[in-house]
């Protein structure tokens, strides 16, 4: 999960949701270490190993339990943007990749809003 744009301190998002960021970035910092160009923006990334090898499960015990926090975060600062950002890789021999939502899932993820970047490799 990334949120980034917010106009409020770092420590005050971290602290708001109650977690700990994996990555965290200041506008002007280089995107990586031996990157040219740099961040756009400050921002946080906060990395969920997958649960049971499905992402649905991963978001429904790690992020929905976040969303009434997420929600109250972005009334507080209409600037901030939030992502989930997911990654699925084919395996050679493997069928066709896939990821699947419930669509309540999608109704809660709707009402925070937080959107999905769903990457198949």
């Amino acid at each position: 999960m990334k949120l980034h744009d917010y106009t409020i301190e770092a420590a005050k998002v971290h602290e708001y949701i109650g977690l700990e960021p994996t990555k965290v970035w200041k506008k002007g910092d280089r995107v990586s270490e031996r990157a040219i160009n740099t961040q756009i923006s400050s921002g946080s990334k906060f990395d969920f190993p997958i649960e049971e090898n499905n992402v649905a499960i991963t978001i429904e015990r790690n992020i929905l339990p976040l969303a009434s926090a997420l929600q109250e975060l972005r009334r507080l600062d209409r600037s901030i943007y939030m992502e989930i950002g997911i990654v699925v890789y084919k395996l050679d021999g493997e069928g066709t990749p896939a990821v699947f939502f419930p669509a309540d899932m999608l109704r809660v993820l709707a009402d925070v809003p937080i959107d999905l970047d769903i990457d198949i490799i």
